[in-house]
Formats: C-alpha cells, structure tokens, sequence
C-alpha cells in the first residue's frame, strides 16, 4: 500500500464499529408489518454519515486501497486485481463500504492479509 496508512484503516475500523455494534440477532430484527419500525431501520443515522464522509474525504488513490483492503478481507484475492477493481469502482467507494454492516470485520482480516504478504 502506497497511500493508506494503519491509522486510517484503524478510524475507518473504529467508525464502522460506531455504525454496527455486535449484537445479538433478536434485537436486529425490524417487525415487516410495523411502518414505525421500518422507517426508523433505514433512517440513516449520524454514525453512518460520519463514516460515509470519513471515506468520502480520503484521497481517490486511498478509497481505492481501502476498498481493496476490504475485499482482501472478506474473500481475498490478489492485490494488484483487488487494487485494480477498487479504481474503476472509485465513484461510489464511500456509500458502498459505509453500507456494509461487516466492514471493521472484512478491514481487520484485510489488514491481516495485507501484513502477511508484505503489502504494509
């Protein structure tokens, strides 16, 4: 990695945390027939914006190593062709890794990954 640094990866990781606090699943579930319920479910919540504009305000170049360092982690891969995807994918870098529920997960085993193959 040539632009993103462990402390960026970590904040990303500690937002991601803020917006998807391990849970148990019974207090995730969102009764379908419950309109309040639904609304306040995809009500987006201030944790989420603040993760959302923590990536937005990255650099082009470390969006697309951090997206890069997320797919590592969740299905791993070669890093020149994650790296590779993660800059064409650029445009919507922010709203889609601030969407994924696992994110601190796939960065931490990402980064896991990363310093095995000397990638950090």
């Amino acid at each position: 990695m040539n632009h993103l640094n462990k402390k960026t990866i970590n904040e990303v990781i500690n937002l991601a945390n803020l917006c998807y606090p391990p849970h148990d699943e019974e207090s995730g579930w969102v009764d379908p027939f419950d309109e309040k319920e639904i609304e306040e479910a995809f009500k987006p919540r201030p944790e989420e914006e603040r993760l959302e504009n923590f990536i937005d305000e990255l650099s082009d170049d470390e969006k697309a190593e951090l997206m890069a360092l997320m797919w590592l982690g969740r299905d791993g891969g070669r890093w020149e062709n994650l790296l590779s995807h993660a800059k064409n994918e650029i445009d919507d870098a922010a709203v889609y890794m601030a969407e994924k529920a696992p994110l601190a997960t796939y960065l931490k085993k990402g980064l896991e990954r990363a310093i095995v193959a000397n990638l950090i």
